[in-house]
């Protein structure tokens, strides 16, 4: 097992290291510890790790966060045997609330991007939340592209992922629809967990050129 950072990237995608330093005045990693750290797991079976996070006294009012790390390994067989092995790393994140700190969020930037998948090629809606505060959060919402008549095309809620404090955190939105050269609306609406909920509207001319 291991103790580890980690924050989310521009893809949304969360990223686990043993430290990354920017993440160290939100960092928990150095209050926890695992027992055990390291033990043999038959297949098919499970097992309990207990987990201790210790809290330093006199803290500023905000959230931080950690995770823990398993990581599987080869028998003492199969590491003197040829062949492909694959190792399988699971991890469990830790949010601790210190205080009652604010949240403090807002509606960034709404743009359109194009991106490729596989072989395809299409267009995103990307929202960009921007946290200022220092308390984490998940927000809760939809995104919506109207067409030039305003009715709703479709319609997609937020991911749940959070938005870690005094940060801004890309939200991507793959789009079904075949956008044609022309206005286009996107109106969001999102929760932070907060007393309001926000909304923005804003409009956009796809390009004329295929992404």
């Amino acid at each position: 097992s291991e103790l580890l950072d980690f924050y989310i990237d521009d893809t949304g995608t969360p990223q686990f290291a043993r430290e990354y330093p920017a993440e160290a005045p939100y960092s928990c990693r150095s209050w926890l510890s695992l027992n055990p750290r390291e033990t043999e797991l038959p297949a098919k079976s499970s097992t309990t790790v207990r987990y201790t996070l210790r809290v330093p006294e006199a803290l500023e009012p905000r959230s931080f966060h950690c995770a823990a790390g398993f990581t599987t390994q080869p028998t003492a067989d199969q590491v003197s045997a040829m062949g492909v092995r694959t190792a399988v790393r699971m991890v469990a994140a830790f949010y601790v609330l210190v205080g009652e700190p604010a949240v403090e969020g807002e509606i960034e930037d709404v743009t359109l991007e194009p991106f490729r998948s596989g072989e395809s090629t299409g267009w995103r809606a990307v929202v960009a939340l921007r946290n200022w505060g220092h308390k984490y959060f998940r927000p809760a919402g939809t995104l919506e592209l109207l067409d030039e008549n305003g009715s709703v095309a479709e319609t997609h809620p937020f991911p749940a992922l959070p938005v870690l404090p005094n940060r801004r955190q890309r939200f991507l939105f793959p789009l079904e629809t075949s956008l044609k050269p022309g206005p286009y609306r996107l109106r969001v609406r999102v929760d932070f967990g907060g007393s309001e909920i926000l909304q923005t509207t804003v409009t956009l001319r796809s390009p004329e050129v295929t992404p």
